[in-house]
């Protein structure tokens, strides 16, 4: 992963290289916090959002729609959200989600 300072804000870095697979990362933590008892979720929560706001900002044009399908997981089905994956950025960040969705499932049933 590369990073870099933000020129407009030193208090946020933009991520050069890595950002699929920090994206990644960050929806498998968001997905595995809802697993797990409030205590601890609120703990994994820290980690994912600041001041009721995530953390991680993505593609401008895809981060509303970020902050939907997460909260669409947390209540446990994304599949409405689908109708509005209507560019490549957000259809690949469903389709991402999706995967971590069934894989977990599939984890916790055994």
């Amino acid at each position: 992963m590369v990073v870099a300072k933000n020129e407009d804000n030193k208090k946020l870095y933009d991520i050069i290289d890595g950002q699929q697979r920090t994206t990644t990362i960050f929806m498998l933590l968001h997905v595995l916090a809802n697993k797990q008892n409030e205590k601890d979720k609120q703990e994994t929560r820290k980690y994912l959002y600041q001041k009721g706001e995530l953390k991680l900002e993505v593609a401008p044009q895809n981060q509303s729609f970020f902050k939907t399908l997460l909260e669409a997981a947390e209540k446990g089905s994304i599949s409405h959200c689908e109708k509005d994956a209507d560019t490549e950025g957000k259809q690949n960040l469903f389709e991402v989600l999706k995967a971590i969705l069934d894989k977990v499932s599939k984890l916790s049933e055994e």
